[in-house]
């Protein structure tokens, strides 16, 4: 694809973004309502974040760390890929996502592969076979597959090397399961399918929005919350592929500050998302 349609597509997608954002801030003032408040540290987070979505929509209160609301749950929100412990207060790890400290590829991988028993992650010297290069950050969206194994000096520093995940769908396109983590619950999964040259790019379109049981069996949902415990994330998003080849799932990405619901997704299931998850998290925490 090229970068002229990417810049297109990334930029519809942002547009759409901002006018639901306004949405959900109309929808929370006519809703006239606060339930709980949500300490975040270091800093709120900015409109179109999902915490922010999920505030307006379900009333709840957004606050800056320190705060007098002593009772309120604390997240630690910082939309980075490594954080540095001795950044944030030694209390932190007790915070919603307060040992989500390290989302590197590299260590999605290790961490899955020691929660399924299931590598993810190839040594691309040895790999014979497609493979995906990436960077370790997030979010980068420059995935793209090569061949194995490789020269030494094609190897570059800063990526991972991953096996290539057959998610084709019938129709040829990519799908994604984009799956919503709350605690130790998983209260829904977005659909997401793409065109083949817009594997790696960050949007896509939603299909719909399915329960963890019509996407997953109750063992792999284990997993998928096995994997989420063992990298600390309390309340984010896992992208979950299905191989077509052997049918077992794999978590390519984990992403503790996202944009959510999907920026195609009708405004009125939107809503209806952003309520589950709020319910959820006034359940788990």
């Amino acid at each position: 694809m090229s970068s002229f349609k990417k810049l297109v597509n990334r930029s519809v997608a942002g547009v759409r973004h901002f006018v639901h954002g306004v949405g959900f801030l109309i929808y929370g003032i006519l809703q006239s309502k606060k339930n709980r408040t949500i300490i975040c540290y270091p800093r709120t987070p900015w409109p179109l974040y999902t915490l922010w979505n999920m505030a307006q929509v379900c009333g709840f209160k957004l606050l800056k760390h320190p705060s007098q609301e002593t009772n309120s749950p604390t997240i630690l929100f910082q939309d980075i890929t490594i954080v540095n412990p001795e950044s944030i207060p030694k209390e932190a790890l007790t915070w919603i996502n307060g040992r989500c400290l390290d989302i590197q590829k590299s260590t999605v991988a290790k961490i899955f592969t020691k929660a399924v028993q299931r590598d993810l992650q190839v040594n691309p010297m040895e790999y014979m076979g497609y493979m995906v290069e990436k960077s370790e950050k997030n979010p980068a969206h420059d995935g793209r597959i090569i061949k194995g194994p490789l020269q030494s000096s094609e190897e570059k520093a800063g990526y991972v090397y991953q096996r290539l995940i057959n998610n084709l769908t019938k129709n040829n396109e990519i799908e994604d399961l984009r799956t919503v983590i709350v605690g130790s619950k998983i209260p829904l999964v977005y659909r997401i399918r793409r065109n083949q040259n817009e594997q790696f790019e960050g949007y896509g379109r939603c299909i719909e929005v399915i329960t963890a049981d019509e996407a997953f069996s109750a063992k792999e949902q284990q997993e998928l919350i096995e994997c989420a415990q063992q990298i600390g994330l309390d309340f984010g998003e896992m992208d979950v592929l299905r191989d077509q080849g052997d049918q077992m799932i794999y978590v390519v990405d984990i992403n503790k500050t996202t944009v959510s619901p999907p920026a195609d997704l009708c405004f009125k299931n939107q809503i209806a998302a952003l309520q589950k998850v709020g319910e959820a998290f006034e359940a788990e925490f």
